[in-house]
């Protein structure tokens, strides 16, 4: 592979990464003026969809308080994964 194909590839990932955070943000403006006109409601039904804005709560771990105040405990609770991150800058 080229050098020039890899500009190539990556300035279209940066194209693709502008495209997305357009699309998601049309996608979260689309769904915020549907919750609106559910107000209170968690389901409601059209001809074509069932659409649910359900509510539910979610128990999280603060790591940062847990490794602060019970070191021990949050290392033995722990663990390491491996992985790798792909990146790019322009020069």
């Amino acid at each position: 592979m080229t050098e020039r194909q890899i500009d190539l590839r990556i300035r279209r990932i940066i194209e693709l990464k502008i495209a997305k955070k357009e699309l998601e943000a049309e996608i979260e403006r689309l769904q915020s003026e549907i919750k609106a006109d559910m107000g209170e409601a968690q389901t409601i039904e059209t001809s074509k969809f069932f659409i649910r804005n359900t509510r539910y709560e979610q128990r999280r771990v603060d790591s940062q308080k847990l490794k602060t105040e019970h070191p021990r405990i949050f290392l033995e609770c722990s663990g390491v994964v491996q992985s790798s991150r792909f990146s790019y800058t322009e020069k």
